[in-house]
């Protein structure tokens, strides 16, 4: 289980290095933001289909709103395709970089003196190495979602603002003050539940 605070923070270097770890799985790592990419902009579609189907109800237009009922179903059979190809993708890079995580620490142990491993007791050893892989683990699982955020965030924005201009610009003039909201009370409530 992921045990992670609400205000611990991955640096910038870190995911250098995780990165560069997935560096030998370029297929999968591709894979795995192509797929992401897909999912994140898939998703903008649904909302212009249920829009059309009732704009085409409304009309009585029943062409059109089976053709849009069709559509939005493959749609949706390419979101699953394509959220599926991204589960399987991110699991097999994140396996396959613990793998050959795992290989390298273990032939790096090998090579330590006795003496340095005479210091720490087997098992904390092993307990550690593996509380740290797990983390490693969980951190490659989540190296897509840092792609599929900020598209979902872009694409929204220009999601509304194709709807509406003027009530995406009071969206977003409404923002600092929901950050200074959420800075000066939600936050300090979280950390004290």
């Amino acid at each position: 289980m992921d045990k992670e605070g609400p205000t611990q923070r991955i640096e910038w270097k870190l995911l250098r290095r995780v990165f560069g770890q997935m560096r030998p799985h370029r297929a999968w790592f591709g894979a795995a933001v192509a797929s992401t990419v897909m999912v994140a902009a898939v998703g903008f579609a649904g909302p212009y289909f249920v829009r059309g189907i009732a704009d085409a109800a409304i009309a009585g237009d029943m062409r059109l709103f089976l053709g849009l009922v069709l559509g939005s179903l493959g749609f949706a059979l390419f979101e699953a395709g394509a959220g599926y190809l991204k589960a399987v993708s991110v699991a097999t890079l994140s396996a396959t970089s613990v793998r050959d995580l795992r290989n390298r620490i273990a032939s790096h142990i090998q090579w330590l003196p006795v003496a340095t491993l005479e210091r720490y007791h087997t098992g904390d050893l092993v307990s550690r190495l593996n509380s740290d892989l797990d983390s490693c683990e969980a951190l490659f699982r989540r190296a897509p979602d840092y792609l599929h955020q900020p598209l979902q965030f872009v694409g929204g924005l220009a999601f509304m603002f194709a709807l509406s201009p003027k009530l995406t610009l009071i969206t977003c003039a409404m923002m600092p003050i929901s950050v200074f909201v959420f800075e000066r009370v939600v936050r300090p409530m979280q950390q004290h539940a």
